[in-house]
């Protein structure tokens, strides 16, 4: 498993050996950030600094625990805000997985 941890987690040519675009450098960019210590200690201070999900859409009338931390403005298009607090929402699996799919079908048009 140890061997595992330096492994890249994409080859340096996206599917079927086409030429990599600047959305797949800086999805990689954006894998990377997540990868640091410092996403991991900004991650942990927010969910404990917001222990419950910000409940964007109202989804849940109860409180629910905050087990993500999502960017507002997307990381992989603004990694300079990658650690800026403002640009930082705590959410539960539910509210995060439907912000992930919003924006899938926005980069998709």
């Amino acid at each position: 498993l140890n061997s595992c941890v330096n492994m890249p987690t994409r080859p340096p040519t996206a599917k079927y050996g086409k030429p990599r675009t600047p959305r797949d450098r800086s999805e990689d960019e954006a894998r990377r950030l997540r990868s640091t210590a410092n996403w991991r200690r900004c991650r942990l201070g927010i969910l404990q600094e917001r222990p419950l999900c910000e409940n964007p859409w109202k989804a849940h009338g109860e409180q629910v625990e905050a087990k993500e931390v999502h960017h507002i403005q997307m990381l992989a298009l603004r990694p300079d805000l990658a650690f800026d607090p403002e640009n930082l929402m705590a959410l539960c699996e539910h509210c995060h997985d439907r912000y992930s799919a919003l924006e899938r079908r926005e980069a998709r048009g």
